[in-house]
């Protein structure tokens, strides 16, 4: 299954053989969502000025726990690795919000 993170360009710069690890360290996770949901979520990036990336991560490939959450009710559960990735394990396309 493939799930689906929005982060700036310049946070996947930044990061070296890993990503994530500042999210696990403030909030505990890394937010994700599914493909048939990102779309929920997409809106939330229309006000950022920097080119947007998508991360498509394969849960086959990732080895730390997946917690699919509802926390706000809304009936759609979001995703959240509860650790940083490999990036070699991530694939990635360049996307700007708004698309």
């Amino acid at each position: 299954m493939l799930i689906i993170h929005a982060l700036s360009q310049s946070s996947w710069a930044n990061c070296t053989s890993h990503y994530g690890e500042n999210y696990v360290q403030s909030e505990g996770f890394i937010h994700c969502s599914d493909v048939h949901t990102f779309h929920k979520v997409a809106p939330n990036f229309a006000d950022v000025q920097e080119e947007m990336l998508l991360l498509f991560i394969e849960t086959d490939l990732v080895k730390s726990p997946i917690k699919w959450e509802d926390l706000d009710g809304c009936g759609t559960p979001k995703l959240k690795l509860t650790s940083k990735a490999k990036k070699s394990k991530l694939s990635f396309t360049t996307m700007k919000f708004p698309p």
